[in-house]
C-alpha cells in the first residue's frame, strides 16, 4: 500500500489468529498494534474482538514508529513485517532507512537490505542507519533495539572529518564499535584516493578510533609509513591528550636537528586547559612554553603564557664562552563578562619580558625586531539611561632595547555625555532654539613613572614621578537657519592643576662634583598647588545644495546632477602666553641679556595651555558628480535609467588664520573618494597645492602671492593617485569535477547535508581572476634654482587562474616603475587531489626560494602535512636530489 505507516510497541503475549496478513490498498488503511489493547480492524475470515494485552517486562520504553513507500506485509508466524519500497524504521533517535526492511517485532530486531534495480543495473536503497548526529551507511544491516547491538556487512562510518569503511562491523552496545578489515580515509569517495589501513579496529563514540597495525596506501599501494597501531581523535569536546611534534630535518648552523612542539594537552576540566611543550635542538638549545587558558561562562575567560628560552651563542671551547642565554616571557590575559558586572566591565592584559627575549625567538620573523611591550588593566562602568561613564586603567610600557620603563597607575576618566538641561521647557509642542542647548564635561587623572629597569625601584625615579589633573567642559547649541542652513556655535573650557610646575633660572658658571659649566639654563621645580586654563569659540556652518540638469529626449542621457556640501568653521582662541595669564615666563640664554619664552607647564603629563593668538576660518566643500542614462530601448519612460557616478566625493579644503602675521592663507588639498570609472576600475586621488609663491634658491615659501608673481593661481606640491581594478571570470552553472561522478551506491549520500558534496574542496565556479593596483606620486619642489618634478609610481599584480578543472596557477609581482625593477614574484602551482593537494611556491626575487610539497586537506589527518620542503632556488639540490 503506498504510504503506510504505523506506531508499534512490542509483546511478547500477543496471539494472533492468521499466520500472515498482507496489507494493500484493497484489503486495510491502517494496521493499528497498541500495548493496552488490540484491535483488528480487518481480518479475513471473520472478525475477533479486542481483548486487553499485558505488557511484558521485555518490551521497548518507546514506540517504533514505521512506513514504506510501496507496501508491508506481516507474516504472524515468524513475527516478522516486512517493509518494501523507501522504508523507514524510527524509534527514539535512531532511524534506519532502506529499500527492504524486516522488522521482528518479538526479537525487537530489524535487518535491512539493498535492492538491485535491474532497469538502473545498480544497487539502490542500501541502508542508512541514523542515531543523533552519527550516520552509518552498509550493503546489509542488522540491529537490536532492546539490546543495542548490531552487525553489518560493508558499512561506512562518517566520524567527525573522516570516513570508516568496514568490511565487517560490531556494534555491542551505544557507544562501542569493533571492525575488521577497515580503511580510515578523509576521501568522501566509494573507492578513496587514499586511506589508512587497519586490521582491527574498535570505535569509542566521539571519542577515539584506535586500530592495529596500521598502513597508509595511496592509490592502493602501499607505502613504508606502517605503523603498530594507529588512534585518531574524535572527540567533539576538548580531551587530554599528546601534541604531534614536528621534527627539523634540515641542518642549521645555529641550532642543528631538532624537535619543535612536543608536549602534553592536559584538559584539567571544562574551564581550565593546560598545553606544556618544548623545543629541543641539537647544538643544546631549548624552549618550555606553558599555556593554560580558563573560561567560566558568564563569568570570566582569559589565559596564561609562560616560555623560557634558552640559546647557545658562540663555542663552548672559545675562551670567552660566557654560557647560554636565558630570557622569560610572561603573559596573562583577563577578561570579565560584562554581565557579571552589571554594566561594567573589566580587563587585564600584562606582558612583561626580560632583555633581549625576542632576539632569543628564531625563526619568529617580525617578532625578533620589536622591542616594544605593554601592558594594561582597565575597568569601565556606565549607567544605562544615565549620560555618565567611567574608565580606570593602569598601563605599562617597556622597550627591551634601550631598558626604559613608562609606567601610568592610576589612570582615570570620567565622562559626562551632552545633557539638554532646557528640553522640555517648551509649553507650545513646538521645539525651541534653547531646547537645543547642550552642555559635557569630563575629568581625566594619570599619574607616570618613568625610568630605565635599573633605576626603577630607587628613589630617584620616585623623585621623577608626574600626576595632573584635567577638567574639559563645552556648551554649545544646534540652530537651523531658513530650515536648510545648519549653525553649530559652542564654547570649549580646559582647566589644568599640577602639584608643580617649571622654573628655569640662567647661571653663567656653574660647578658641579668638581666640573664647571658656562652659560648654563638650570632648571629647578616650584611646588604647590599649580592651575591653568585655556578656552576657545567655535562655529561652524554647513548646508547642501543641489543642481540637476535635464536634457531633451532625443539625448541618451537623461540628467546631470551637482550636489554641493559647504561647510565654514570659525575657531578663535586667545595667546595664553602673554604676561596677564601667568602661564609663560622668559629665561636669559646667554650674557648677552637674549631671552626665549618657555611654558611653566611644558612638562605637564596632560598639556597646558598653548602659546600664540588663533582666529582662523576653516572651510571645505564636498561635491558629488553623477549623471542618469535614459535605456536604450526605451526612451519614453525613466523606470529603468542608469545612474553613473561621474566623480565621488571631490572635496577642497584650506583654512585662513588672522592672527597670523603673514601666510594667513594655508596650503589647498583636494581629494575624492573611491569612483568606479569603468566596471571592476576605481579611482582616487589627493593633492596639495599652495597659493604662495616659493624662492627657488631656498625653496621657502614666501609672504607673495603667487598670481602676482607668475602669474598662475596656485602651484602644486604633491599629488597622488590610485587605481585598483580587480576582473573575474562568469560562475559556470555545471559542475566541472566530471571526474568523481560516479553511479555507485555512494553517490545519493555523498550529496546530503551529512556528507556534503564531493565538489566542495574545489572551487570550479570563478576559471580566472584578475587584481592590480597602480599607484602615482608627484612631489614639486626647487632644488639648485631649478623647479625639479619627481615622479614615483609602482603596480601590484596578482592573478589567479586555472588550466584545467585541477590544475591553478597564483601568481603576484611588485613591479616599481620608476626604477625599472621587479621588487617582489612569486608562483604558485596548486593541484587537486580530490583528498589531498599538492603545491609549489617559486620566489624567485628576494629571498629566492623553493616550497613544495603535499598537505592533506582534513585536519582530522594533520599529522600526515609533513612532506613538505624549502630550499633556496639557488641550491644545487634539483640536481643532487633531496
Amino acid at each position: 500500500m503506498n504510504g503506510q505507516s504505523s506506531e508499534f510497541i512490542s509483546n511478547n503475549d500477543t496471539s494472533f489468529i492468521q499466520d500472515t496478513i498482507i496489507v494493500d490498498t484493497n484489503s486495510v488503511n491502517e494496521l493499528e498494534i497498541d500495548t493496552s489493547v488490540f484491535q483488528q480492524k480487518a481480518i479475513f475470515g471473520g472478525n475477533v474482538p479486542s481483548n486487553k494485552i499485558k505488557v511484558s517486562p521485555d518490551s521497548l520504553d518507546a514506540p517504533i514508529s514505521y512506513n514504506a513507500i510501496d507496501s508491508f506485509r506481516v507474516n504472524l508466524s515468524e513475527k516478522v513485517i516486512h517493509l518494501y519500497g523507501s522504508s523507514v524504521v524510527k524509534y527514539k533517535n535512531i532511524e534506519l532507512s532502506a529499500e527492504r526492511i524486516d522488522f521482528y517485532f518479538e526479537s525487537n530486531e530489524v535487518e535491512a537490505f539493498g535492492v538491485y534495480d535491474s532497469l538502473q543495473k545498480k544497487w539502490i536503497g542500501n541502508p542508512v542507519f541514523k542515531e543523533g548526529s552519527n550516520i552509518y551507511i552498509a550493503e546489509h544491516f542488522r540491529y537490536n533495539f532492546k539490546t543495542k547491538k548490531g552487525k553489518s556487512k560493508g558499512m561506512v562510518l562518517k566520524e567527525s572529518e573522516g570516513y570508516l569503511h568496514g568490511m565487517e562491523i560490531k556494534s555491542i552496545g551505544e557507544d562501542v564499535i569493533f571492525g575488521k578489515k577497515a580503511r580510515y580515509t578523509t576521501c568522501n569517495m566509494e573507492h578513496p584516493h587514499f586511506y589508512i589501513e587497519i586490521d582491527k579496529v574498535k570505535i569509542l563514540k566521539d571519542k577515539i578510533i584506535v586500530g592495529k597495525p596500521a598502513n597508509l596506501v595511496i592509490e592502493d599501494v602501499r607505502t613504508p609509513l606502517w605503523m603498530p597501531f594507529g588512534l585518531f581523535p574524535m572527540m567533539k569536546n576538548r580531551n587530554s591528550g599528546l601534541i604531534q611534534p614536528q621534527f627539523i630535518f634540515t641542518y642549521s648552523d645555529q641550532l642543528g636537528y631538532g624537535l619543535r612542539d612536543l608536549g602534553v594537552f592536559w584538559a584539567i576540566n571544562d574551564k581550565l586547559g593546560l598545553t606544556t611543550k618544548a623545543d629541543v635542538f641539537t647544538h643544546g638549545n631549548y624552549s618550555l612554553y606553558t599555556f593554560l587558558d580558563y573560561r567560566k561562562r558568564y563569568g570570566f575567560s582569559g589565559n596564561l603564557d609562560i616560555t623560557y628560552l634558552s640559546r647557545i651563542e658562540g663555542e663552548r671551547r672559545d675562551p670567552d664562552y660566557g654560557g647560554p642565554s636565558r630570557s622569560l616571557s610572561f603573559r596573562w590575559n583577563l577578561t570579565v563578562d560584562p554581565k557579571k558586572l552589571n554594566n561594567s566591565s573589566f580587563t587585564i592584559s600584562t606582558n612583561i619580558q626580560t632583555t633581549g627575549f625576542n632576539k632569543n625567538l628564531i625563526g619568529e620573523g617580525d617578532t625578533y625586531l620589536n622591542n616594544s611591550l605593554s601592558s594594561s588593566i582597565s575597568f569601565s562602568k556606565n549607567w544605562p539611561g544615565k549620560p555618565y561613564r567611567l574608565n580606570l586603567s593602569a598601563n605599562h610600557n617597556q622597550n627591551t632595547s634601550t631598558g626604559k620603563i613608562n609606567l601610568t597607575v592610576p589612570s582615570i576618566n570620567f565622562n559626562v555625555n551632552n545633557i539638554n538641561p532646557f528640553e522640555g521647557l517648551s509649553k507650545t509642542g513646538n521645539r525651541k532654539w534653547y531646547e537645543d542647548i547642550f552642555f559635557n564635561y569630563s575629568v581625566r587623572s594619570e599619574t607616570r613613572i618613568s625610568a630605565v629597569d635599573s633605576t626603577f625601584f630607587k628613589q630617584e625615579t620616585i623623585d621623577n614621578l608626574r600626576t595632573g589633573i584635567k577638567q574639559t567642559a563645552a556648551v554649545g547649541t544646534q540652530i537651523k537657519l531658513f530650515k536648510y542652513i545648519n549653525i553649530n556655535p559652542s564654547f570649549n573650557y580646559n582647566e589644568f592643576w599640577y602639584p608643580d610646575a617649571v622654573s628655569k633660572s640662567f647661571t653663567d658658571t656653574l660647578i658641579v662634583d668638581g666640573d664647571t659649566t658656562f652659560n648654563r639654563i638650570t632648571e629647578d621645580r616650584d611646588y604647590g598647588f599649580k592651575t591653568a586654563r585655556d578656552f576657545g569659540f567655535n562655529t561652524s556652518v554647513s548646508w547642501t545644495l543641489f543642481g540637476t540638469w535635464y536634457f531633451k529626449r532625443t539625448k541618451n542621457v537623461e540628467a546631470f546632477r551637482h550636489v554641493m556640501r559647504p561647510n565654514i568653521n570659525f575657531n578663535y582662541r586667545p595667546d595664553f602666553s602673554e604676561d596677564r595669564w601667568g602661564f609663560y615666563d622668559n629665561v636669559q640664554t646667554d650674557t648677552a641679556g637674549n631671552e626665549v619664552l618657555y611654558s611653566r607647564f611644558e612638562d605637564g603629563i596632560l598639556g597646558g595651555p598653548t602659546s600664540g593668538k588663533s582666529m582662523s576660518l576653516n572651510f571645505s566643500l564636498i561635491n558629488d558628480f553623477e549623471m542618469k542614462l535614459r535605456p536604450k530601448r526605451d526612451t519614453t519612460t525613466t523606470q529603468n535609467s542608469r545612474k553613473i557616478k561621474l566623480l565621488n566625493g571631490f572635496g577642497i579644503s584650506g583654512s585662513y588664520n588672522f592672527a597670523r602675521d603673514s601666510l594667513k592663507l594655508s596650503d589647498i588639498s583636494f581629494s575624492s573618494g573611491s569612483t568606479e570609472i569603468y566596471k571592476g576600475i576605481r579611482i582616487n586621488f589627493r593633492g596639495v597645492i599652495s597659493p604662495y609663491y616659493t624662492d627657488p634658491n631656498t625653496n621657502r615659501t614666501v609672504d607673495k602671492w603667487l598670481v602676482k608673481e607668475t602669474g598662475r593661481l596656485f602651484r602644486l606640491k604633491t599629488f597622488t593617485a590610485n587605481v585598483t581594478g580587480s576582473f573575474q571570470s562568469k560562475k559556470t552553472t555545471g559542475n566541472g569535477n566530471s571526474a568523481y561522478q560516479s553511479n555507485s551506491l555512494y553517490e545519493p549520500w555523498y550529496q546530503d547535508q551529512y556528507f556534503g558534496n564531493r565538489t566542495d574542496y574545489v572551487n570550479f565556479e570563478l576559471p580566472w581572476r584578475m587584481n592590480f593596483d597602480y599607484s602615482l606620486t608627484l612631489n614639486k619642489s626647487f632644488s639648485s634654482g631649478q623647479d625639479t618634478l619627481i615622479i614615483t609610481h609602482s603596480s601590484n599584480f596578482n592573478v589567479d587562474f586555472s588550466l584545467t578543472p585541477k590544475w591553478q596557477i597564483q601568481a603576484s609581482m611588485r613591479v616599481n616603475w620608476t626604477d625599472l625593477e621587479i621588487n617582489t614574484a612569486s608562483i604558485r602551482i596548486n593541484r587537486d587531489l580530490h583528498c589531498w593537494y599538492l603545491f609549489m611556491e617559486w620566489y624567485p626575487i628576494g629571498r629566492q626560494f623553493v616550497n613544495f610539497g603535499v598537505r592533506v586537506k582534513a585536519s582530522q589527518l594533520g599529522f600526515l602535512n609533513k612532506l613538505e620542503k624549502s630550499i633556496p632556488a639557488n641550491s644545487n639540490v634539483f640536481s643532487s636530489g633531496f
